[in-house]
């Protein structure tokens, strides 16, 4: 999914909703571009990125796991999402 937002992500993924279950989302941010917009009289700057959310069950070392294996997460994410349309 498509995103457009004036505060760039400041990592590549971030670990959300922690759930009693067990389970949390893991929301990628990809292909991250600067566009800086004028109406004339003031310039505002934009990020564009991709979005990808997948969900897994949390574990204490998810996140360095994420860290170390980022392009295989990254693609996993990207399946899964393409499964869902």
């Amino acid at each position: 999914m498509r995103e457009e937002n004036n505060i760039k992500p400041e990592k590549k993924f971030e670990i959300q909703n922690i759930s009693d279950d067990g389970k949390c989302d893991i929301v990628f941010y990809d292909n991250i571009k600067e566009e800086v917009r004028s109406n004339g009289e003031e310039e505002t700057t934009v990020y564009i990125y991709d979005i990808y959310r997948v969900t897994v069950r949390y574990r204490d070392t998810l996140e360095e796991d994420l860290e170390n294996n980022y392009e295989t997460w990254l693609n996993f994410a990207k399946d899964e999402m393409k499964k869902q349309v």
